[in-house]
């Protein structure tokens, strides 16, 4: 999907090493199933890689001797929030969607906004750009998920 995009966007896929202190190893295991029971199916295909001792001094050398385990999630990857934002914005622009940033809802925009669902889509409104907004909303809910 972001090739399609009509903006580059930063993103790489080189997985994810989570390690922890001593002092927190009690919260690993939650920190595991909240991951498991969050994250879409494809991320945990590669499940997480238990490393520990050498392994991770091998997949990290800075932490080479730091921490006594850890784990490599190998699907995890980065991508640029804001670049992925831009994108998002200006292909909705592209394909004739309007937009309204910064802008406050109240119960009256709500009632509008339930009549106007109810109109035909214009024909500019394409399956694309349905996944460019499904895209946005998954990647925010993606992120509101990781800071809870």
């Amino acid at each position: 999907m972001l090739a399609e995009l009509p903006e580059p966007v930063f993103f790489q896929r080189n997985g994810t090493l989570v390690v922890w202190h001593h002092a927190d190893r009690t919260e690993a295991p939650l920190f595991e199933r909240r991951v498991r029971s969050n994250a879409p199916a494809e991320l945990l295909d590669g499940g997480f890689v238990t490393l520990a001792g050498a392994q991770l001094g091998a997949a990290e050398p800075a932490l080479a001797g730091r921490f006594s385990q850890g784990w490599l999630l190998p699907r995890e990857g980065q991508l640029d929030n804001r670049q992925v934002l831009r994108a998002l914005a200006a292909g909705l622009a592209q394909r004739g969607v309007q937009t309204h940033w910064n802008t406050p809802v109240s119960d009256g925009a709500s009632a509008a906004r339930a009549r106007h669902d109810r109109l035909p889509r214009p024909r500019r409104q394409t399956r694309a750009a349905d996944a460019y907004a499904a895209f946005a909303v998954r990647s925010h809910a993606c992120m509101r998920q990781a800071l809870t």
